[in-house]
């Protein structure tokens, strides 16, 4: 019987309407914070609903920053970025896997735009792979 590789998890990123990491996002939690609030705005909804959202503020920097065509692929690569800069991990080695976790993706383009090609994933784990100049294809985990 072959004795399997290890496997490692030595860097994640997360943005949430909580702040950004893991170990902010876990604190908030266990101090009994929520993302989801009373939202009133009619990009979303024509009536006040409960939604988490995160602020404008916070995507019109990254939206400066890396000009992304929508705010789920902005995300990605601030998450992508924060990775880069907070980690040793050299992600155009093959020997990395990159691993893509969402739970909407672009769904803000099905509405309108149901056949774009960014509504897939597989287009934002190409961003990524772009990104890192990674040989290998992203993993996808949708949740």
């Amino acid at each position: 019987m072959n004795t399997p590789t290890p496997v490692f998890i030595v860097a994640s990123a997360l943005i949430t309407p909580l702040g950004e990491g893991i170990d902010v996002n876990f604190d908030q939690l266990i101090a009994g914070n929520s993302g989801i609030q009373w939202i009133d705005d009619r990009r979303f909804s024509p009536s006040q609903i409960p939604l988490s959202m995160i602020a404008d503020s916070a995507m019109d920097q990254y939206q400066e920053q890396f000009k992304a065509q929508t705010r789920f692929d902005n995300l990605l690569l601030k998450c992508a970025s924060d990775l880069q800069q907070n980690s040793f991990i050299d992600f155009a080695s093959p020997d990395v896997l990159i691993l893509l976790s969402s739970t909407k993706g672009n769904i803000e383009l099905l509405a309108q735009y149901p056949n774009d090609p960014k509504v897939s994933l597989n287009y934002s784990a190409s961003l990524l792979k772009q990104y890192f100049n990674h040989p290998n294809d992203v993993t996808i985990i949708s949740n």
